[in-house]
Formats: structure tokens, C-alpha cells, sequence
């Protein structure tokens, strides 16, 4: 074999062998594996610089590839949090405690989910104590206030938004009992309209206790009520059905899941005035109250 064939042969091999290396190489760099640990270091590096939407699509790409890596779970959490979208941080850390079977990675998740959810309520509680601070300041400037007696003894005072005995809307009603002291008190929202579309009940110490969500028609007729727990659950509803001159017909009250619990019906002579009302399952005056009718 000459010498230059054999120098071409050479050549060749380690051509083949650069073309090999560099194959193995470009396969590596893009494998799962490499893919994941360079979106980690990319995300990690932009929570410490505080950017937190780009830290969000690169952790959210590793989940894509890898849907068991907790560490992405958790930085995503930790991304959200210090965006103050607590709701997300508890979401994303449920979701990884279904990736895994680690019993110690479930017990760490468990005490991040139990601190972002002990953040949410600490926040929510901050937010409950400016409304209320907002209501009193309101409500020291309030027009009007009326008093209400119980057979009880105890007694409401209501708070309007106007000096006219004969208009105005009140805005919060605060019950107390015969000795005078505050129990709990509701505060009202209103549409342009003058229709109340909220009413938010807390306890004494300004901590809420549920909330009532109102619909209206076109013609101002309340059509829906629903009531929430604290933490924005729904746990009933009601709905009310109108006459062609306004009066209230028919109501029905609901279960979180639209099961029917009772209903009733009103009846009125020819001059619109309330003659009877019959009712199944006994609904009583008080939860009429209740609701605000």
C-alpha cells in the first residue's frame, strides 16, 4: 500500500471518528437530561434576579419534559409566591405531590403547602382589617344611622350614605347585643344602580365571616342570591321569580351541587298586596331575612 493511500485512510478515520464525537456530542446537549439541569440553572438565575415571569416558562419547560422533577415544582411555587400568587404556589405544590412516592419529598411539600397556605390566610386576614378600617372611616362620615330593637334585647344600627329619612342606601349594619356590645356586622356594596350587589358579614374582631353575591334584572328585581364561605366557596343559592308587576312570585333555595332544598310561593290580590304564601319545607320568615328580602 502506497503512502498516500494509506495517509487518505488515516484521513478518513479521523474524519469519522470528529463526525462520531460530534454526533455523540449534539445528541448529549440535547438530551432530557442536559435539557432539564440547563433549564433549572436558567430558571434559578432568574429568581435571583427577580424576574419571575421568565423564572415561571423556564421551570414550567422542565415540568414539560420531566413531570416527576419535584425541584422544578418547587421553584415554580417559589416563583409564584414571590409574585403573591399564593393560589398558584398551593396548585403547583399539589400537583408535584402527585409526581412523586417519596414519602420525605411528601412531607416537605405538605410544609410548603401548609406555610404558602398559612401566607394566604395572613393575608387575607390583612385585607379584612383594611375594609374594615376603610368601612369605619366611612361610616364616621356616614349621613344617617337608624336604630333597630329586638324582642331579644339586643338591637341593630343601621348606616346610610344620606340625610333623607326617605333615600339612600345603607352601607353597613352593625348588631349588638342588650348590653351593647358589638357582636358582628354586614357591609354593603352597591351597583350604579343603587342595587346591592354584596354583602359581606364579619365578626366583631373584623374577621369575615361569609359573603352573599346578588344578581339583578333589568328591571332592579333581585334574582339571585348566592352565599360563600370566607374562602370564596359556594355553599347555596337562591332564586326568585317576578310577576308582570314586580312582585315577588316565587323563590327557591339550592345546594352548592343545584340540588333543591324548598321553595315557596306568594300570592296577591288585584291591587298587588301580599294575601298568601305557602311554602315547602318550611322556609322560614328568618332566612328570608337572611337574604336580604
Amino acid at each position: 500500500m502506497s503512502i498516500k493511500r494509506k495517509r487518505i485512510i488515516i484521513i478518513i478515520g479521523i474524519e469519522a471518528v470528529m463526525i462520531a464525537a460530534l454526533i455523540i456530542f449534539l445528541f448529549y446537549i440535547n438530551s432530557d437530561t442536559v435539557r432539564i439541569n440547563r433549564q433549572l440553572e436558567l430558571a434559578q438565575r432568574y429568581l435571583l434576579e427577580e424576574d419571575y415571569e421568565q423564572a415561571i416558562a423556564a421551570f414550567e419547560i422542565v415540568i414539560e419534559i420531566d413531570p416527576k422533577n419535584v425541584d422544578a415544582y418547587l421553584g415554580l411555587a417559589e416563583a409564584y409566591v414571590s409574585t403573591d400568587d399564593l393560589e398558584d404556589a398551593v396548585k403547583v405544590l399539589e400537583q408535584a405531590a402527585t409526581q412523586t412516592d417519596s414519602e420525605e419529598m411528601l412531607e416537605m411539600l405538605e410544609i410548603h403547602i401548609a406555610e404558602i397556605e398559612q401566607r394566604q390566610l395572613a393575608a387575607q386576614r390583612a385585607a379584612e382589617e383594611e375594609t374594615t378600617v376603610a368601612v369605619q372611616n366611612q361610616t364616621d362620615d356616614t349621613a344617617r344611622t337608624e336604630r333597630a330593637d329586638l324582642p331579644d334585647g339586643s338591637y341593630y344600627i343601621y348606616y346610610y350614605d344620606s340625610n333623607d329619612d326617605n333615600s339612600g342606601n345603607f352601607i353597613k349594619r352593625e348588631k349588638y347585643s342588650r348590653d351593647g356590645t358589638l357582636m358582628e356586622y354586614v357591609v354593603n356594596s352597591y351597583d350604579s344602580n343603587g342595587n346591592c350587589i354584596k354583602a359581606d358579614e364579619y365578626s366583631r374582631d373584623g374577621i369575615l365571616i361569609e359573603y352573599y353575591i346578588r344578581s339583578f334584572d333589568s328591571n332592579g328585581n333581585c334574582i339571585k342570591v348566592e352565599r360563600y364561605s370566607r374562602e370564596g366557596v359556594l355553599e347555596e343559592y337562591w332564586i326568585y321569580s317576578y310577576g308582570s308587576n314586580r312582585n315577588l312570585i316565587k323563590g327557591e333555595r339550592y345546594n352548592e351541587d343545584g340540588t333543591l332544598i324548598e321553595y315557596w310561593f306568594y300570592s296577591y290580590d288585584s291591587n298587588g298586596n301580599l294575601i298568601k304564601g305557602d311554602s315547602v319545607q318550611n322556609l322560614s320568615d328568618n332566612a328570608i331575612d337572611q337574604i336580604g328580602l
